[in-house]
């Protein structure tokens, strides 16, 4: 009977060990030696599909904000920067000219003229730019500068050598700025637009025409857009309908004397009507649209 090797004699640690080929290692050790490498690989598989998928979607996830959030910086330096003139340390010219009681000062050093302001109260504020001077706020941001100023050499288009400022009292300036923001807002909430289908119930138009002459009595300017439903499972008004609603509209205001149509009205009756008008300047009360009317 022909004996078994062990499996833990000299000559197979010596084999292991100088000869990496599976095919000179004594099957019975290959044997007892594959079941854990088997094993081992499911569990880091398992570990591969625990952290490399979620590594790389949250990296993707990074690159796509950090893409965005630069696209959007971008976007917005850009929006700034079309609409404001340099003032104080983003003025880069060497010299500035000062306007003082409407005249033009000779040549300023600007960073002399920065000095002698008071930063609590004064600022200087570019008003005009000049034929040498590109402000920053007028490059991009791959740095190509617009030159839309650009002319030929020797050609005098009579812009000053330097850039034109204003000192300007800073609380005058935040003052002058929140007033013009307040007139538009107050302009963008005085602009109404009401939508009426041609086959309304009449429950419906009762309320749309009270919201009318409410937006009227208001002052509002008001565009209202007659027209029918896109739907096509809502019924569609007749001609007859549609001129009634036309009438009723027509009707509410009148009830609010001193409205006005600011442009003739566009459309026909049945099609789609779009009538633009404008409550009377001040606005009024309906109570006292109603005993006028």
């Amino acid at each position: 009977m022909r004996s078994s090797q062990c499996l833990f004699n000299s000559a197979v640690a010596l084999r292991w060990v100088f000869f990496s080929t599976p095919e000179v290692v004594a099957p019975p050790l290959q044997r007892l030696l594959s079941p854990l490498a088997t094993s081992s690989r499911p569990w880091q598989q398992q570990q591969q599909s625990r952290c490399c998928p979620a590594t790389t979607t949250r990296r993707r996830a990074l690159s796509t904000q950090r893409a965005l959030l630069y696209k959007y910086r971008k976007t917005k330096s850009k929006a700034n920067n079309a609409s404001a003139l340099p003032r104080d340390r983003q003025i880069k010219t060497e010299f500035v000219h000062v306007v003082k009681d409407g005249q033009l000062s000779p040549p300023l050093r600007t960073q002399q003229v920065l000095r002698r302001l008071d930063p609590a109260v004064q600022t200087l504020q570019v008003v005009a730019m000049s034929k040498k001077s590109i402000a920053p706020a007028a490059e991009d941001q791959d740095g190509q500068q617009e030159n839309d100023l650009a002319q030929e050499e020797g050609e005098d288009d009579g812009r000053p050598e330097w850039p034109v400022c204003k000192i300007l009292d800073v609380k005058e300036l935040v003052a002058e700025q929140a007033a013009k923001k307040k007139e538009e807002r107050k302009k963008s909430a005085s602009t109404k637009e009401l939508e009426i289908n041609w086959a309304i119930a009449k429950g419906d138009l009762n309320t749309r025409l009270k919201q009318l002459k409410n937006f009227l009595a208001k002052g509002c300017t008001v565009y209202v857009l007659l027209m029918n439903r896109r739907e096509r499972s809502k019924r569609k008004a007749s001609l007859d309908e549609a001129k009634e609603t036309l009438r009723a509209v027509r009707e509410a205001i009148a009830q609010v004397p001193g409205t006005k149509e600011i442009k003739p009205m566009d459309g026909d009756p049945g099609a789609q009507v779009r009538i633009a008008l404008q409550g009377p300047e001040g606005g009024i009360t309906l109570e006292s649209a109603s005993s006028t009317g």
